[in-house]
């Protein structure tokens, strides 16, 4: 953790009074998802001195942080499905491993950015079929920085939430749409001008860097901006400014990477331009960005740069292996077929310039260590 600078995260916590009175500790792993997720990977307590005992261990996170599995005291385990840009649980599943969750759920874009509450609860409405029957599913639906808007519970039968114009919890109504409970607020002194301001909070965002630590040695590590770190009553473009302006800060010196050094000549690397004179659609290049998938996980996300840049700021430094590429605006537009086409050409690739082979949302590559690719916008889109 520190070697990480990770020094504000507490590792282990005791309260006594004339004695121990309790004694909780925090054990850390690094997760393989992206180049390395630093995050809890089991927690102990004890009572008046005792044994510590592990009461949660987690076993899997995705690449924002959340987890996707863990287990209690009871041995269960319970897993869990992300939606609302992957900043709400939608779906708790006890029981269920999340390899056992059905592929069609994990990264479905109706999860990640759904239409609306009613076709995301029919699509998890599903997965109590999909799965054993003596499996819990429990689901929900949100009104996003609002609160949760729908829960299922484990028989099937939800509740409804409704809020009042600042976003205080106002109705709550039984499966049958029946009133169940109503808050009502009284406030002390006159009403404040702002209370009926609508917020705006940005959604995650991850980026890649390499830095050179010594001549012909680096180091890949990358930077998350977690959600609703920015919130602003300007609109939502403006949060995500904000996060996009910490994500894309080349910092080739702060916060030291979790993943070990190797040798430049080990690691394929990867330029990424938008050139200007062509007309791609997209005037600010870093609207335009691109992840490398591998195993179902973003293994690093980087964004175009404009051709005037220095190559340093254009380039990321990859290891060696099959990836699979997602091209998008910005981290809230996902194209499905029908996105930017790219050229890749240099080293010993399958794609060379000039030919009819381009790279697209979906397309599979290998990168081979010691070669350098060039990646170039191509003007033309795929509908």
């Amino acid at each position: 953790m520190v070697a990480a600078n990770r020094i504000s995260q507490p590792v282990e916590e005791i309260e006594s009074r004339s004695g121990e009175v309790s004694r909780t500790k925090t054990n850390y792993a690094t997760f393989p998802v992206g180049a390395g997720l630093i995050a809890p990977s089991s927690v102990q307590r004890s009572v008046g001195g005792a044994p510590l005992r592990t009461e949660m261990t987690f076993h899997a996170y995705d690449q924002y942080g959340n987890v996707l599995q863990q287990t209690g005291l009871d041995g269960k385990p319970v897993s869990y499905l992300w939606g609302y840009r992957h900043c709400y649980p939608v779906a708790v599943l006890e029981g269920v491993q999340y390899s056992e969750v059905p592929a069609s759920y994990k990264n479905n874009s109706a999860v990640v950015n759904p239409a609306g509450d009613a076709p995301l609860q029919t699509l998890l409405e599903g997965l109590r079929t999909a799965l054993p029957s003596d499996r819990t599913v429990t689901t929900y639906t949100y009104k996003p920085q609002v609160g949760m808007s729908r829960q299922a519970d484990a028989n099937g039968l939800t509740t409804y939430y409704e809020y009042d114009g600042i976003g205080r919890l106002h109705l709550q109504k039984d499966s049958d749409g029946k009133l169940a409970h109503r808050y009502e607020y009284r406030m002390k002194g006159p009403a404040q001008p702002w209370a009926s301001t609508m917020l705006y909070a940005n959604i995650p965002l991850m980026r890649s860097y390499t830095r050179e630590i010594s001549p012909g040695v680096r180091q890949f590590y990358n930077r998350s901006v977690p959600g609703g770190k920015y919130i602003t009553t300007y609109g939502q473009a403006t949060a995500e400014m904000a996060a996009r302006e910490e994500g894309n800060w080349y910092e080739p010196v702060l916060h030291p990477p979790e993943v070990p050094p190797v040798p430049t000549s080990g690691m394929a690397a990867v330029r990424l331009y938008q050139y200007l004179g062509f007309s791609t659609g997209f005037g600010d290049p870093d609207l335009l960005s691109i992840d490398f998938i591998q195993d179902g996980s973003i293994v690093a996300s980087q964004r175009f740069s404009s051709s005037s840049l220095h190559p340093d700021y254009a380039t990321i430094y990859l290891p060696p292996g099959e990836y699979r590429v997602s091209m998008r605006t910005n981290a809230d537009v996902n194209y499905q077929g029908g996105c930017p086409h790219f050229i890749f050409y240099g080293g010993q690739p399958p794609y060379q310039y000039g030919s009819n082979d381009f790279v697209k949302t979906g397309t599979s590559f290998v990168l081979q260590a010691g070669e350098t690719y060039d990646g170039e916008v191509f003007i033309k889109f795929a509908y």
